[in-house]
């Protein structure tokens, strides 16, 4: 009778012994190439052939020809994330939002979109704890457009409206999520504690605010009618605001 201790450890030796010939295989392997690689130029560098398969058909040693591979451009690269080609200035610029602009380049966005006839429609706010008011007030704004642009309080506009204890969430961050979105296609910081300069410097087609707001004190509403724009008042969710969220937490977790 065969003893079962020994036939299991020669199983065991038998796996041992081809995965270190698996392992001496693959460090042969690459020792041939990194060789290879350092005695060939590289693919992009060598020059097109004359040959019949067109453009990017190189010819080798044999005669034969092969399709040249394509250096990859960098706006290419700079859509994946985090990438070894990249240095540190370029990816920090990929990982910028590109819905995220300053006045300056919004009024270049939007006098374009204007002279492909794109309605464009505005509205503004602090947007410090997004919650589902304001996702629902958003979705409804652009349905009134073709684009949607938020003016976008900074930290320091909201601290003049509401106080020294806020915003909670600093304004990079409240512009990054908003531009997450979907159906946001722009965001727009702005100092100022009303949007007036910033709805007169990007005249929209469409102005959007809270149906809280009385037609009569809504900010910007002249400039948008004189141009032949409409005012939309959109009803809020009832019981849904930042403020009302932060009261919650405070008095669930208070101890």
């Amino acid at each position: 009778m065969r003893n079962p201790g020994r036939r299991e450890f020669s199983r065991g030796h038998g796996i041992c012994f081809r995965k270190e010939r698996r392992d001496r295989r693959a460090v042969e392997t690459l020792r041939l190439r990194s060789a290879r690689s350092k005695e060939e130029p590289p693919p992009w560098s060598a020059k097109e052939s004359s040959s019949p398969l067109g453009p990017g058909a190189v010819e080798t040693g044999s005669g034969q020809a092969r399709l040249q591979p394509c250096k990859p451009p960098s706006e290419v690269l700079e859509f994946f994330l985090p990438s070894p080609f990249l240095g540190e200035e370029d990816r920090t610029r990929s990982m910028r939002p590109r819905k995220i602009k300053t006045l300056a380049q919004m009024k270049a966005v939007v006098a374009r979109l204007k002279g492909r006839g794109k309605k464009v429609v505005f509205t503004n706010g602090c947007f410090d704890i997004l919650h589902v008011g304001h996702v629902r007030y958003l979705r409804r704004a652009k349905t009134q457009g073709d684009v949607l642009v938020i003016g976008l309080n900074t930290d320091r506009s909201v601290r003049e409206i509401k106080g020294e204890k806020r915003p909670i969430v600093p304004e990079k961050e409240r512009a990054e999520v908003l531009a997450a979105l979907e159906f946001v296609d722009y965001v727009v910081p702005f100092d100022e504690p009303d949007p007036f300069r910033l709805i007169g410097a990007l005249k929209p087609n469409v102005l959007v605010k809270g149906a809280d707001w009385p037609r009569s004190r809504i900010i910007g509403r002249e400039i948008v009618e004189k141009i032949g724009g409409r005012v939309v008042r959109v009803p809020l969710v009832a019981g849904a605001s930042s403020t009302g969220l932060i009261e919650k937490i405070l008095k669930t977790y208070r101890r």
